[in-house]
């Protein structure tokens, strides 16, 4: 049962170092190696994700990945979703802002302070996989991710230093500090991360991957579905542009690691421990849900129950994307948001063939002489 009580990781770094090993890649406890910069010992073709002897080179076109569809359509995507924050219009925002109502207003900032979290994360946690990835294909694909990432962190600055004056700027950067549940759910995420940064072994690596897949799959979407109803509503429309944006590369970030995941389970069975990964998606979901129905539950167009019900469905979801076949969460197959989802991910559970996964910008984004 994905329900149970968080067990919220904390670990006893010095009791786990005394029970690692050094063995076979496919023992958990093993310790990673990091890539060399240069090894003129290594090899430049069919490089693994993990385990192999890269030379270091970028040789892309010989990677192992480089012919499958899944890369090409994201080399192509992520390569050209080129984009300022700077060229949208915070104009109107400015105006907007003064006529949301109290809980509005506090949902606005309080997901601004989250989104703020989670792209500064996610803009520097990634080089801490590309250190012990061997594949250079799969290194160029989170090397687009990190650049995207940093564009976001850029964004949501751009956002709330539009908008925001003087020591409410920093109030929002900072609510993790006056806000429990938030500091709680940053630091689920962040711990994981900073687990594999010290101990660097197979079972760490999988499991931030896993905490990645779930940010990138989980924990955004929630606050985006916010900016979506607002948008909806007429009001802050340069904010929900920025946002769909953001969306629209989070969509291949997503897209990445889910095949990064089904890549290393098909060769490593042994390192995906079924149990453990519905515990890491069960206590994400708590927070999730805890979170959103903190700040959202009295926002018009959600309640706790339609909280809960997208929350779920997309742990569902993206479960069996990875091979989990068997919902964990019983009877939570309806997307009670389908109308803003299928505008980013399209219909079809198979990416490949969802065209709006792979085109268009927002209309109202704008390539402006000037800047706000």
């Amino acid at each position: 049962n994905l329900l149970g009580s968080k067990k919220f990781y904390n670990w006893n770094l010095t009791m786990e170092k005394q029970e690692l090993t050094t063995t076979i890649t496919q023992n958990p406890l093993a310790l990673m190696e990091k890539q060399k910069l240069f090894n003129i010992n290594g090899l430049t073709e069919n490089q693994p994700i993990i385990g192999g002897n890269s030379t270091g080179l970028l040789a892309v076109n010989l990677g192992r990945y480089s012919g499958k569809k899944w890369w090409k359509d994201l080399y192509r995507k992520m390569g050209a979703d080129f984009w300022l924050p700077e060229r949208v219009s915070m104009t109107n925002d400015k105006i907007d802002i003064n006529m949301l109502t109290t809980e509005d207003r506090e949902a606005y900032e309080a997901i601004l302070s989250f989104l703020t979290f989670l792209d500064s994360i996610q803009t520097i946690n990634p080089a801490n996989f590309n250190d012990y990835i061997s594949a250079p294909d799969i290194k160029l694909l989170i090397t687009f991710q990190i650049f995207q990432e940093a564009i976001h962190s850029q964004s949501y600055s751009y956002i709330i230093e539009s908008i925001f004056q003087g020591s409410k700027k920093t109030e929002i950067y900072d609510l993790w500090r006056s806000n429990e549940i938030l500091r709680e759910r940053n630091s689920y995420i962040a711990n994981i991360y900073q687990k594999f940064i010290d101990i660097p072994t197979n079972k760490n690596f999988i499991r931030a991957l896993i905490a990645n897949y779930i940010l990138e799959g989980i924990y955004f979407y929630n606050g985006f579905k916010f900016f979506y109803n607002l948008e909806e509503r007429s009001l802050m429309i340069g904010s929900s542009t920025i946002i769909r944006l953001i969306n629209r590369d989070e969509i291949s970030h997503l897209i990445l690691y889910e095949n990064i995941l089904i890549e290393l389970r098909n060769k490593f069975p042994d390192l995906f421990d079924e149990e453990e990964i519905f515990e890491l998606f069960a206590e994400a979901v708590d927070f999730e849900e805890v979170f959103s129905k903190s700040i959202l539950s009295k926002c018009l167009g959600f309640s706790a129950e339609s909280i809960e019900q997208y929350t779920r469905f997309l742990a569902n979801k993206r479960l069996k994307a990875i091979g989990y076949k068997n919902n964990p969460y019983n009877g939570y197959t309806e997307n009670p948001h389908r109308q803003w989802d299928e505008q980013l991910e399209g219909t079809n559970s198979d990416y490949a063939t969802e065209d709006n996964n792979f085109t268009g910008t927002p209309t109202s984004y704008v390539k402006a002489d000037t800047y706000d």
